[in-house]
């Protein structure tokens, strides 16, 4: 039996009728992020603000974070009566994420263009840094720390 067929079988016709995969694409996965992730009310969050290579889920880890930054610039926003959606409110929140989305997206470029290289140099330096990461307990944790990016948040939000 050919795939169709061995699909039907295991999924039988509820489904529909299985068909051969059309033409698949590629598309390369490229570090992009807004300068100003506001305007008018309305602001951009997580993925639809920056993207970023997937290594190590850093990109939902990031936008858990910027749930929990957001989170807490509207809960100071809400105790001084002031319009969650004024403009001084979402800059308070940027200027409060900034930091941790730049370090994570160069983090994230820099471990990707390391993983992803054809130049032996850069792969031998890699292998490297990845034995000494190893080897040194402290700089595995230090680069533990900066993963989970603990850091970048209120001790009661983390």
């Amino acid at each position: 039996a050919d795939a169709t067929q061995l699909g039907q079988i295991i999924i039988g016709r509820r489904l529909g009728r299985l068909a051969q995969p059309g033409h698949r694409a590629a598309y390369e996965i490229s570090l992009q992020h807004v300068e100003r992730q506001f305007r008018r009310r309305a602001l951009l969050l997580g993925n639809s603000a920056h993207t970023l290579h997937p290594n190590a889920a850093q990109g939902f880890n990031l936008a858990l974070r910027d749930v929990a930054g957001l989170a807490a610039v509207l809960e100071q926003a809400a105790r001084t009566a002031e319009d969650p959606g004024s403009d001084a409110v979402l800059e308070r929140y940027q200027a409060l994420r900034t930091p941790d989305q730049s370090r994570v997206l160069k983090f994230t470029d820099t471990l990707a263009r390391l993983f992803y290289t054809d130049n032996p140099c850069l792969a031998a330096s890699r292998n490297l840094g990845l034995m000494a990461t190893e080897l040194l307990p402290g700089v595995k944790q230090r680069l533990l720390h900066l993963g989970t990016g603990l850091d970048a948040l209120d001790p009661v939000l983390a």
